[in-house]
C-alpha cells in the first residue's frame, strides 16, 4: 500500500471502481461548487485507471513527497512539454 495517508482512502475508492466497472468522479472548485462525472455502463478502462492500478498500488510515495510534488506543481501549473492523457 503507498505510504501516504491521505492516498490510501482514494486508492480503497479507485478499487472499487475498477473492479465493479462503475467509475463516479466528483469534482470540487474553489467557489463551493461540485460537478458529478459518471462513465458510460459498461466501460471496462476509464483513463487509464484498471491497466495502472497495481501501479498504483505499489507505490510507496510519502506523505512528505506527494505534498512536495503538489506544491511543486502549483508553483507551476502548465510546465514546458507535452501533456500525457488518454485519449
Amino acid at each position: 500500500m503507498p505510504g501516504s495517508v491521505s492516498v490510501m482512502p482514494c486508492l480503497a475508492v479507485l478499487t472499487t471502481m475498477v473492479h465493479s466497472a462503475d467509475y463516479v468522479f466528483f469534482v470540487l472548485n474553489t467557489h463551493g461548487s461540485a460537478t458529478a462525472f459518471r462513465s458510460d455502463i459498461g466501460q471496462e478502462d476509464v483513463a487509464g485507471l484498471k491497466t495502472n492500478l497495481p501501479r498504483m498500488q505499489r507505490s510507496t510515495t510519502t506523505e512528505t513527497q506527494y505534498r512536495n510534488a503538489v506544491a511543486f506543481f502549483e508553483k507551476n501549473p502548465q510546465p514546458v512539454g507535452e501533456l500525457l492523457h488518454s485519449a
